[in-house]
């Protein structure tokens, strides 16, 4: 298991973004400044690792997208929605990421993302 070092906020307004083909084409939130984040994390994983996702009611493939094309590491993705077309379309999710083989997509039952979304709220 990865001992991460977080970054720094001068750290992350270093960071080169412009090289990040993020495309507001694709229906998604991830953002640049999530992006330098998310690749930071990455990066300090092995490939043998697993990474897990929550993307209640948007697991559209953005961000699984963006690991796979700019990580300098593939862990093993994972990511837990309802797939549902709820709040935004992820009927595209396999084809946003290339079918890539490390990529799992883990449907939750409807129940049980509105009881983790309501605790959250009540947090």
């Amino acid at each position: 298991m990865t001992d991460f070092v977080l970054p720094s906020t001068t750290d992350l307004a270093n960071v080169d973004i412009s090289g990040y083909t993020l495309s507001t084409d694709d229906p998604g939130f991830i953002t640049d400044e999530q992006a330098c984040v998310i690749k930071n994390l990455i990066d300090q994983m092995d490939a043998s690792e697993t990474v897990h996702i929550r993307s209640p009611l948007s697991g559209t493939g953005k961000t699984e997208k963006f690991i796979i094309d700019h990580c300098s590491v593939l862990p093993n993705i994972v990511t837990s929605d309802m797939f549902n077309n709820t709040l935004l379309n992820c009927d595209n999710f396999f084809t946003l990421v290339g079918d890539n083989a490390k990529v799992f997509k883990n449907a939750l039952p409807i129940q049980l993302l509105y009881m983790t979304m309501i605790i959250i709220l009540l947090v």
